[in-house]
């Protein structure tokens, strides 16, 4: 916060207190000589804190205030994707007076690659495919599997709301009715006192169609010397909706460090809460926001470095060429075959 005191606002309110506890006993021990100074800097820390504690909750209200504003903006981007309204012919006339506004010289160099929109051509309204083509455009894309996609065809909208007390928020992502699983609407709850730092997650119950739940899979197992099949957990963009709720004994817990060896272990509950954070984050800053911008692929994203993993003697060069031109060959604003929610026809359900 400009002016104020940084990070100290992604501490909890416990490290605070224990911070300056530990400051007020450093102070207590010094010399009767310099003891009064050191007092007073640290009674004006405190009128810091007071005060950035005061900035927050302005900003929060004003934020409330104006996610009022964007939400009447995304009722009407919702009713356009959804084909539940006429197009307002002031709206196309905006369109073309910005774009003769910006036209130059270069705006006619301009090369652009088509966004393929022939999942749509035939239908008279909406972008059916707008919210899976926007998410896969968006690194958000890199945990949808195989098996989410046709899901997510079915995706309608995805809405924000944020909390009225503390730093939360809510994600609720509806559907079009579906073969996959009951109801039509997935909330996702994200749970901070304090600005930066999930405390827990709580999502709706899925209720998942036999054999319909991408995030879990069948798989051969030996019992007492007979093979049996059982359901094992996998990766799936829908483990996104588990709740995650730490006990006092998770949260006292300290996650592995970066330089440990942590191979083989399980993720650690303060892990698995940042990792739901960053995700939900994207969603609620990037990705609903900028999502036609994501649709029609015009957001690069960054290309990810190859590891060495042959510690830079260069005798894998071959492979790490191998690797950047896989990566190279992803496009953006174009997906696979794939079924789509209204238009694409409905599958049967199988567990892998």
């Amino acid at each position: 916060m400009p002016g104020g005191l940084g990070g100290i606002s992604k501490m909890t309110e416990e490290e605070e207190n224990a911070q300056s506890f530990k400051m007020s006993k450093y102070i207590n021990e010094m010399d009767a000589e310099v003891k009064d100074r050191f007092k007073a800097l640290k009674s004006i820390s405190d009128s810091l804190k007071e005060t950035d504690e005061e900035e927050s909750k302005e900003i929060r209200q004003l934020e409330i205030e104006f996610e009022q504003k964007y939400k009447e903006i995304y009722a009407k981007r919702e009713l356009i994707i959804n084909g539940k309204c006429e197009l307002e012919e002031q709206m196309i006339a905006a369109f073309d007076a910005q774009a003769e506004k910006m036209k130059d010289a270069d705006y006619d160099k301009l090369e652009v690659t088509p966004c393929d929109v022939k999942a749509i051509q035939n239908i008279p309204k909406g972008v059916s495919d707008f919210w899976i083509k926007a998410m896969i455009n968006h690194p958000v894309g890199e945990t949808i599997q195989e098996k989410d996609r046709p899901i997510l065809g079915y995706l309608s909208n995805i809405e924000l709301d944020l909390h009225s007390e503390g730093e939360g928020f809510d994600l609720i992502f509806h559907f079009l009715p579906n073969n996959y699983f009951s109801g039509t609407m997935i909330k996702k709850s994200l749970h901070m006192k304090d600005k930066g730092i999930l405390d827990k997650t709580t999502c709706s119950k899925i209720e998942w169609k036999d054999g319909c739940n991408p995030t879990m899979k069948k798989q051969k197992k030996k019992k007492k010397g007979k093979k049996v099949t059982v359901e094992v957990k996998c990766d799936s963009f829908f483990n996104f909706f588990n709740d995650i709720v730490p006990t006092e004994e998770d949260m006292q817990m300290k996650p592995p460090m970066d330089d440990e060896d942590d191979e083989g272990q399980d993720e650690s509950i303060q892990e698995k809460l940042a990792d739901d954070l960053d995700l939900a984050d994207q969603f609620k800053d990037d990705l609903v926001p900028l999502a036609l911008e994501y649709y029609l692929g015009v957001i690069e994203l960054p290309e990810e470095e190859d590891e060495d993993e042959d510690g830079g003697d260069g005798s894998g060069d071959s492979d790490d060429d191998e690797g950047k031109k896989k990566k190279k060959s992803k496009k953006q604003g174009k997906m696979p075959d794939m079924p789509l929610g209204p238009d694409g026809k409905p599958q049967e359900c199988k567990q892998q």
